[in-house]
């Protein structure tokens, strides 16, 4: 009997998402943490810069499932976006 050939990633994501408020004022949260391709060099990204929670969230798991198909690929390609800043 042959054995299949598996290609699996186990993604350890931290996802942190949500608000703080305040009487005057109210603060959104989206960040999401990546694990990059070694431990040693995990990728955040803030998803809030300038949209509302709902596009932030929307914007995270467009980007989180871009991950999950070529986690390879999206950390070659957010590290050439932004350079050392990831």
């Amino acid at each position: 009997m042959t054995s299949p050939i598996e290609y699996l990633h186990t993604f350890d994501l931290h996802i942190y998402v949500g608000f703080r408020s305040w009487p005057d004022d109210i603060e959104h949260y989206c960040e999401v943490t990546y694990p990059g391709l070694d431990e040693a060099h995990p990728i955040t990204i803030n998803y809030m810069h300038g949209y509302s929670l709902e596009t932030a969230i929307q914007r995270a798991g467009e980007d989180i499932k871009r991950y999950m198909r070529d986690p390879e690929s999206w950390v070659e390609q957010r590290r050439k976006e932004q350079g050392d800043d990831v």
